[in-house]
């Protein structure tokens, strides 16, 4: 199965709400934006 490609726009946009001061818990950001929370992990 292929993997998923996410716009750096998008991934700009997780991290900067996974990082401090924000910092936003992974399993409440993967049901928000349906990504898996193993995939924000890393």
């Amino acid at each position: 199965m292929p993997r998923k490609v996410y716009p750096k726009k998008l991934k700009e946009f997780i991290l900067k709400r996974l990082t401090p001061p924000n910092t936003e818990k992974v399993p409440a950001l993967a049901k928000e934006t349906n990504i898996p929370k193993g995939t924000l992990y890393r």
